[in-house]
């Protein structure tokens, strides 16, 4: 008689399981002495940070054309060069915040969530950048959790000037991609649902977080409000050429603590 193996059940997102899950999502990853953030309903993928050897993935992801030419500021084409660039100016960046973690965690079982310490001071920005699937051993995502420098006026300010203002008045912007052979599967709302309650809510704190979504990508504008994000205003701009030019309707969507 041949045994089968049921699948793991489903944890559905508006369950008190499910919302379990993504608050103690932050686990520690022994082999390479650094965190990541777990999905919970897919065992092998999770959310990590830059590391040496992932520019090739990132020219893939960045450069298919569903996703560069979605995104204002990056380069499309991306350049092996810029990549290599990219992560060698934020590696200094996670290698801070993951030192931080490891000094103000509660303890660091492999694999077993991660806390922080009572009174451990909050954190500024987030080592996270990297999602990978770990059964293919490559990175199929990107997520953005970072300080706002942008000024009211639209003048910017240095990432220290932003640090320094309060806590409750400092934004953070939140932004992903995800490379379309996973669209439709639930992995975005998991992404952003495990950085914001797995990471955000409990090491950072902002007062507010910030996200746009296009107008015509209304699967994106669902991941955010299913994480606790209102839309706030419909917004115009003027695409680069390069990537199409035209203008792209985007909604602002924010979640205030």
């Amino acid at each position: 008689m041949t045994q089968t193996t049921s699948a793991p059940r489903r944890l559905a997102h508006d369950s008190e399981e499910y919302k379990a899950a993504l608050a103690s999502s932050l686990r520690w990853d022994a082999d390479r002495k650094e965190p990541y953030l777990q999905l919970p309903n897919f065992p092998h993928i999770r959310l990590a940070p830059f590391r040496e050897g992932i520019e090739d993935d990132m020219v893939t992801l960045f450069n298919h054309p569903e996703v560069g030419k979605r995104l204002y500021s990056l380069p499309y084409p991306m350049p092996r060069s810029f990549a290599e660039s990219w992560v060698e100016k934020d590696l200094p960046k996670h290698k801070a915040i993951i030192s931080a973690i490891a000094e103000h965690a509660v303890s660091l079982e492999a694999d077993e969530p991660i806390s922080p310490k009572p009174n451990a001071p909050l954190l500024n920005g987030s080592p996270f950048k990297s999602v990978w699937d770990t059964e293919q051993g490559r990175i199929i995502a990107d997520i953005k959790y970072a300080i706002d420098t942008e000024n009211a006026d639209g003048s910017n300010k240095t990432e220290d000037e932003a640090y320094a203002v309060p806590r409750a008045q400092q934004k953070y912007e939140l932004g992903y991609v995800l490379e379309p052979a996973a669209w439709g599967k639930g992995l975005a709302t998991e992404i952003v649902g495990a950085i914001v309650y797995g990471y955000g809510d409990v090491w950072v704190r902002p007062g507010t977080l910030s996200a746009y979504a296009e107008t015509d990508n209304a699967g994106s504008g669902r991941v955010l409000v299913k994480n606790g994000l209102q839309k706030i205003k419909e917004i115009s701009e003027k695409w680069p050429e390069h990537k199409g030019g035209e203008v792209h309707h985007a909604g602002y969507y924010e979640r205030r603590v």
